[in-house]
Formats: structure tokens, sequence, C-alpha cells
């Protein structure tokens, strides 16, 4: 068995000789059948083992015993024991299931040995029953086809190198070896409880598949192998994709060409704004596929500003995208002097929104907040200032008026009128104290293209961005 191993970690080249890896072990039949084994082959591919053992304190004694048990064995082989004892019953998030907290945990400190030592990979003791439990469970809770092709030998997890070298075995012959090469491990009661769906799935569902077909688990494992071959040529086309239309900008990401762009397979924009996202922005949690697909759907039929989570923010500007981080968009839009070139969405000091549109649709806020005016190429690029002595604003009919009284009689609070926001053509002509008085320009048939403004908060900007 262990000579199947050693040729499947040279078949798909899981490591190599003379790689440091770091290896996570519990304590249990799995991962003990792991540590012995690249124990068996350290020398032979002179290896650097390190084992990683992760205290949780969930089971009292038991967990302190499991630690002990795993030191003694390491130094016993002669391997490098690291641990880690946390209260991860007080640590929990609010938001976050025990196992999910164990596994933030976990791969934080897996990360902090791979850095310290230097490491070429994490091992894992995953096998595959491991995978079809998997499998079962994407497929019940709802997944895209990347994410029920389950359990990859060889994949890049939050910037490290995670590989599976037991994912061909299935549990029976992980048991097997540790009595044939009398394995000593640790057996963890609480695999055994039906309180957790996956432990459902292992003790009662899975049996049941195994008798309908015995080869239950080679099927699984060539379903898997054959989804994630794919995904390899769909996340290349996608690559494509991102290079033909995503650019990046400093800290800005840019997505030229929407109507283009959703010409696409949509299985291609899927990955390709993933692809994208977590290249640009060095995103180390993967994004919901749920939100990926929302703001697919958005791209395609709204406009303004969409969420994606993990801080970042799109905003829809006519053809083109522009997509933040959400603290760098309002450290660009929150600045004293704005500049507008184009039609698009700007965040202003009070944090209310202003939106720009050569088009009339879908202007659902109240009139006080829209404001509408011809302009030509000489007017832009147009800027968003705060009051200056002497500002005027020309109203046709009425004439000039200072901005001062125009702020007094909307009744705008003497303290916010020193930052209240104008609307300023090129030339310097004021066009709108934004959200109160409106003006004109004097010469204003000589401009030919209509332009149309919404200011909005609260309630006010969900309408406008919104839109359907």
């Amino acid at each position: 068995m262990l000579e199947i191993v050693r040729q499947l970690i040279e078949k798909h080249t899981l490591f190599s000789k003379g790689d440091t890896l770091i290896i996570g072990v519990s304590g249990g039949s799995d991962s003990m059948a792991l540590l012995h084994m690249l124990t068996q082959l350290k020398d032979p591919m002179n290896l650097t083992i390190v084992a990683a053992h992760m205290n949780y304190s969930l089971r009292g004694e038991d967990s302190e015993k499991d630690s002990a048990f795993v030191k003694h064995i390491c130094d016993d082989w002669n391997v490098t024991f690291e641990g880690r004892k946390i209260a991860l019953s007080r640590n929990k998030s609010r938001d976050m299931s025990t196992q999910m907290a164990a596994r933030e945990e976990r791969f934080s400190f897996f990360s902090e040995l791979a850095a310290r030592y230097e490491a070429h990979a994490l091992c894992l003791a995953h096998h595959g029953d491991d995978q079809i439990e998997t499998m079962l469970l994407r497929l019940m809770h709802g997944a895209t086809p990347q994410s029920v092709s389950g359990l990859h030998r060889k994949r890049t997890l939050n910037g490290l190198l995670t590989v599976r070298p037991l994912l061909h075995m299935s549990k029976d012959d992980v048991l097997a070896y540790c009595l044939n090469e009398h394995v000593p491990f640790r057996e963890d009661q609480s695999n055994y409880t039906r309180h957790y769906v996956r432990n459902r799935l292992r003790h009662d569902v899975i049996p049941l598949l195994k008798q309908e077909n015995p080869q239950l688990q080679k099927q699984f494992q060539a379903f898997s192998d054959a989804l994630q071959d794919d995904g390899l040529v769909l996340d290349r086309l996608a690559s494509r994709c991102v290079d033909r239309y995503f650019s990046g900008e400093g800290h800005m990401l840019f997505l030229k060409s929407v109507e283009s762009f959703l010409d696409e397979e949509h299985a291609i924009q899927q990955r390709a704004l993933k692809q994208s996202l977590h290249s640009h922005f060095k995103l180390t949690d993967r994004l919901s596929t749920e939100r990926v697909m929302k703001c697919l759907h958005w791209l395609e039929h709204g406009s303004g500003m969409f969420q994606l989570g993990q801080g970042i923010i799109a905003i829809r500007e006519y053809e083109a995208v522009r997509i933040y981080h959400h603290d760098e968009f309002m450290q660009e839009n929150l600045s004293h002097r704005q500049v507008i070139t184009r039609p698009g969405t700007w965040v202003l000091r009070n944090g209310a929104l202003l939106q720009m549109k050569n088009e009339s649709a879908c202007l659902t806020v109240p009139k006080k907040q829209q404001y509408s005016v011809r302009l030509s190429a000489d007017d832009f690029p147009l800027v968003i200032r705060e009051r200056r002595p002497g500002d005027t604003l020309y109203i046709s009919g009425v004439g000039t008026k200072k901005v001062t009284r125009v702020m007094v009689d909307e009744k705008i609070p003497k303290a916010l009128r020193a930052s209240w926001p104008l609307l300023v053509t090129n030339r310097g002509e004021i066009l709108w104290v934004i959200g109160a008085g409106k003006g004109d320009l004097k010469d204003r048939e000589e401009r030919q293209d209509q332009y149309y403004f919404t200011y909005g908060m609260g309630k006010q900007e969900a309408e406008i961005h919104d839109e359907r």
C-alpha cells in the first residue's frame, strides 16, 4: 500500500525529493496512517516533515490526551512536533459554526508553520470516504459544478499548497494499513454521534450505498476527477476572458464593455469574475458563489452600486464597471474635490450618492433630488466641490443669486453650508447646489447633450441603485 501511495505522489507531483512538509495530525487513524507513511518515505525522498496538532479544548481530558499522544509518537518516530492549544468554545464567532471556526483556526496555524519552516506543502489525510461525504453534503446543500467536484488531490487554499495523498484509499484501507503496520491511533467519540449531518451520512447512508455498489468510492473519485478536469479547461477559457475584459488600474479593477462580457457563456462569466476579483484584491477567502451569480444578474439588469461581499463593491458606469475595495472607494470619493468625466456614481462627503446618467429612465427620487441639464464637451470635466467666497448661481428668469442665499432659502443648516457639495462645470459655472437650488446656463441652447443627475441617501439611495 505504501508503494501505491508513493507512485500516486509521483504521478500527481504532490511533492518532490528534498521538500519540507507540514502534516495535519489529529491522532486519529487517518492522520496517523499518513504520518507513518511519510516517515517511511522521509529518508528515501530526503523529506523534512513537521507534525502539526491542534487542541481545541472541546473534549476536556480527551483533548489533552490526544495532544500528549501525538507528541509522544512524534518523539518516538523522530518527527518535529508543533502543537497549539486554544479555547475554541470561547473564541468562536457568533455567526460561525464550531466546525467552521475550528477550520479557520487550523488553517491559520498551518499557514504560520508553513511560513516558518518554508514548507512546500500541507499534507492532509482525507481519504475516499471523506470524498463521498463531501460531495453528498454539497449536493444536498446546493452546489455548483466546482464545489460538487469535491476534494482536490492538489490545490492552493488560502495561499497554501494543500495535498491529499490518501484520496484513492477507502476508510477500510486506512484501518487495514494501521492494523498491518501496527500504527497506533486514538478514537474521537464525537465521530460517532448522529448530531452532525456528516456523521449521519458516514454511518447510516454511505454503508447502504456501498451495499448497492461495492465500487462506490472509486466511482465517486472518478466522477470527481472528471469534474475537476473539465474545471481546468473552463478555468483556462475564463483566464483568457479575464485578459480580454478586466484590467487593474491601481487599487481599482476595471471591467470594460459589459455588453460584450455578457455575451460570453455563463460558466465563463462566473469563473472570470471570480478569478479577476481573487487575483486583483488578493482575497484569502472564496467569494460566495451566490453573490457572484447575483452580481452577474445585476450586470445584465441593474445599475448603480452592487456589494459583492468581503468589502468589495462594484460601480456601474454605463458600459463599464469600476470595482473597489470599500475602504479604497471611500478614500477616493470622499475627497474635497471630485471630477466627473462620464456617467457614473459618486459618494459625497455627507455619505449621499450622486448619480449621473445620459438618459432619464428610472428617476425615482423626488424632484428636488433630480437635476437635468444640456451640456457640451467644453463643460467637462464637471467638478463636485465645496462653496467658495463669491459663488453665485444663475437662475433663468431671476438672474444671479448668491449660493449662500440659496442655502439659507433652502434651509440648509449653517453648520453644513461650508462643506455642502456644488456641481460645477469646467468653466466654473455652478449648475446645482446639490439637493437644493438648481441653476441654468446662460447659453444653454448651444449645448446638445442632455444629462440627468439624482441625489439620494437612505431609502432613496436604494431606489437609485436597485433599478431594474
